[in-house]
């Protein structure tokens, strides 16, 4: 990401005059070519908006498509510093770049001589004379039988004489490829809505590399829908970062991962979450990676402030539900490859 400064929607909003750059229908309009829901845009404001619309580009590496599309739309406009992707360098042009191509052709050429002007070096040691040695001839003979015998004795003590090497433990720990449904179960908000429950339903489908579990939903106002899985508490036990990767299509919703303490015999336990919002409709993947340390359990924890342990997780919940700012109806979201990080 490139750090957007704070004063940045000014900036964005206004010419040097004051001026605004857009108006309020032309940034709904220009959201909508970017495939942007501008109502789903955190804020009230428009300067909110554009704020949270420059963060959303910012944080998926994708600043350099928003600024292209500012300046099709605005081409007069001497648009921030900030705007340019640093992966994008500015071209050189004109007699710069032409004095730079005729110093990289005269280091070439140089390089080329000196190498044509080397002389070739002896390289059979029969040829160097060597006083009280003998023939020449002989000499080589004597070296070559020497190395031929070292590099025998070399091939046959090695294996003895040299530690064996160990491997290095991986510091990624994978703890579902997402390859097969296996292991995994769906549930819904239909104990806890009194009216119709929202739907969910759960498949496999193409992956980054294999195959992924796609979750098609259809939430209910306030409602969620989610898979759960039992996994060995060792698996992630050491570990301090889980992720996974996603993309989707549907409107603006709230996508959460929980891992869960094994209940006690009362039936209760620990149940740690974090959620993030974000526009689902991409087709492209999305990483949802967090600490474990950003993961809070509410009023499920017996003592405040309780961190999460990794070696205590017993099961893992990825859920998509409709929060404050949300659009319940229909969606869908593909999970892969769920990874944890020592």
């Amino acid at each position: 990401m490139l750090g957007i400064p704070t004063d940045s929607p000014g900036r964005f909003l206004h010419a040097r005059g004051g001026e605004p750059h857009f108006s309020e229908g032309e940034l709904r309009t220009l959201c909508a070519d970017l495939s942007i829901d501008y109502d789903a845009l955190p804020g009230g404001g428009k300067e909110d908006k554009v704020r949270e619309l420059v963060a959303y580009f910012d944080r998926r590496v994708r600043i350099r498509d928003l600024r292209d599309k500012c300046a099709q739309e605005r081409p007069n406009v001497k648009w921030p510093e900030y705007l340019i992707s640093e992966s994008s360098p500015p071209e050189v042009n004109g007699p710069v770049r032409r004095e730079q191509e005729f110093l990289d052709k005269r280091l070439f050429d140089e390089g080329v001589e000196q190498r044509l002007e080397r002389k070739p070096r002896p390289t059979l040691i029969g040829e160097i004379p060597a006083a009280g040695l003998g023939h020449p001839k002989r000499i080589g003979i004597a070296a070559i039988v020497v190395v031929a015998v070292a590099a025998i004795a070399w091939f046959a003590l090695a294996p003895i004489l040299l530690p064996r090497p160990t491997a290095t433990p991986s510091p990624i720990v994978v703890v579902d490829t997402m390859d097969s449904l296996a292991g995994w179960t769906k549930f819904d908000d239909g104990r806890f809505i009194t009216d119709t429950a929202s739907i969910i339903n759960f498949s496999l489908n193409q992956g980054m590399t294999d195959n992924a579990i796609q979750i098609d939903y259809d939430l209910r106002q306030g409602g969620f829908v989610g898979i759960s899985k039992v996994i060995t508490p060792s698996v992630i036990s050491g570990t301090k970062t889980v992720r996974f990767r996603y993309k989707g299509t549907g409107p603006t919703n709230t996508i959460e991962l929980k891992l869960l303490y094994q209940p006690d015999a009362s039936g209760k336990g620990e149940v740690f979450g974090f959620s993030q919002r974000e526009i689902v409709g991409t087709d492209y993947w999305v990483t949802f990676e967090q600490l474990y340390d950003a993961f809070g359990c509410g009023d499920t924890c017996t003592v405040t402030g309780q961190k999460l342990d990794p070696a205590r997780v017993w099961k893992m919940d990825i859920a998509v539900s409709h929060q404050l700012g949300g659009t319940p109806g229909l969606g869908r979201v593909i999970v892969d490859q769920i990874e944890a990080f020592k």
